[in-house]
């Protein structure tokens, strides 16, 4: 199994790593002449961590539990709309929160 990396968590952290996986709902996006959308809803739990592992057990690093909102678009071929193993998916996590508490110099 491949590990996920997220592009919006890796500009956030040196590491992360995913915890849980949440989903909230899950909708039809589109239907096409040859294929479906699936929308995926949810929030994932990550540890996000700066420096290494060693540096983390020398108390140099820090590790920090954080929950984002995610979606996912799962598109599969409508000849199989249920093989999941066929499927293109594309990922978003949402880390603006995270951007605007560390922007707010009143926090």
């Amino acid at each position: 199994m491949q590990a996920l990396s997220f592009m919006e968590v890796d500009e956030l952290a040196t590491h992360h790593s995913l915890d849980e996986v949440y989903v909230h709902q899950t909708s039809v996006k589109a239907i096409g002449p040859n294929s479906i959308i699936y929308r995926a809803e949810g929030s994932i739990s990550l540890i996000l961590q700066w420096g290494s592992n060693s540096d983390v057990r020398r108390g140099d690093g820090v590790e920090v539990g954080q929950s984002f909102p995610f979606h996912c678009d799962i598109e599969v071929p409508l000849d199989d709309p249920w093989d999941l193993s066929l499927a293109e998916t594309v990922y978003s996590v949402d880390t603006s929160n995270w951007r605007d508490d560390a922007a707010d110099p009143d926090e």
